[in-house]
């Protein structure tokens, strides 16, 4: 029998509206739901490590990328054989991962897909001792989702363009030691941004090409330009046409090894890891996929 925990951030935009209608669902459905509202940073991590021992077949996300990325690693602490199954309702304000795999913000349509139960294996990254689902970015990426943060209340696309025109107030690059599979590189770049799925920021196609059951990362390096050509480039991102870029390297590799010398800023599903300069990463996707409810096949 399926059994279903619903973790919910409350403070996200869409947080409230959705836990309303699933508590009405489970007043009126019969099915076995349990709600639990997180408290504060880390509790839906912890929650979410303790469903199998609970009982749940499913647990839910209902917040924004980083909600999702706070329930992975505590679902990854659990052995494959028992965890649950994983699911969204995307209530943030970029959800991100939610779109990709089908699943859309309006919590009566998002609620139906969940139980229709159309389950598929999704690869899993880790940085560090870190998972994510969906993306990393390093560099001048990073730092304008640091500066988005300053810009609330503004949501998705909006406050990402905000965090954006705030990083180019003090513009930099950042030189990188790059080894992928073994090639190795070295240079000042502006930024890395490494996907496992295909956008970021509530829709930018960062990389475009990114898929994410092909066990392997898409890698986007920007080599460090001058203010004027990146803001020549910075239109091209919107399409996916970056890519096309001189200054632009693309490739697939199953692990990347980073170390930036003099510290770089990072995010990871829409999270902001302290400290907030890194120096040494290893990303790379781990030979364990996880079982994701989506809409349709991604």
């Amino acid at each position: 029998m399926k059994k279903y925990l619903f973790i919910i951030n409350p403070i996200t935009r869409g947080g409230n509206k959705t836990h309303r209608y699933v508590e009405y669902v489970k007043e009126h459905s019969g099915l076995d739901i349990t709600l639990y509202t997180t408290q504060c940073a880390g509790d839906a991590e912890e929650k979410a490590s303790l469903s199998a021992d609970e009982g749940f077949s499913h647990v839910i996300s209902v917040g924004g990328d980083g909600t999702l990325n706070e329930i992975l690693n505590g679902l990854m602490k659990i052995d494959p054989d028992q965890r649950p199954v994983l699911g969204t309702i995307p209530a943030g304000g970029g959800n991100d991962f939610g779109r990709m795999i089908g699943i859309p913000r309006e919590p009566a349509i998002a609620f139906d897909m969940i139980l229709r139960d159309h389950v598929t294996e999704v690869d899993v990254c880790r940085v560090n001792d870190r998972y994510f689902i969906n993306n990393l970015g390093a560099g001048f990426d990073a730092k304008a989702s640091w500066m988005a943060e300053k810009a609330r209340p503004m949501q998705g696309m909006l406050r990402y363009l905000a965090g954006i025109f705030l990083a180019f107030m003090s513009y930099k690059g950042y030189e990188m030691d790059v080894e992928a599979d073994g090639e190795r590189f070295t240079e000042k770049y502006l930024l890395a941004a490494i996907g496992n799925g295909s956008t970021t920021g509530g829709g930018i196609p960062m990389t475009p090409n990114a898929d994410l059951r092909d066990g392997l990362l898409d890698v986007c390096l920007v080599r460090h330009i001058s203010i004027f050509r990146a803001l020549f480039l910075l239109p091209k991102v919107f399409s996916g046409k970056h890519i096309e870029h001189p200054v632009v390297r693309e490739f697939r590799c199953r692990q990347l090894h980073l170390f930036a010398p003099d510290g770089i800023p990072i995010y990871y599903d829409g999270e902001l890891p302290l400290p907030e300069k890194w120096n040494d990463m290893l990303i790379e996707v781990v030979r364990d996929p996880i079982r994701v409810v989506t809409g349709e096949t991604p």
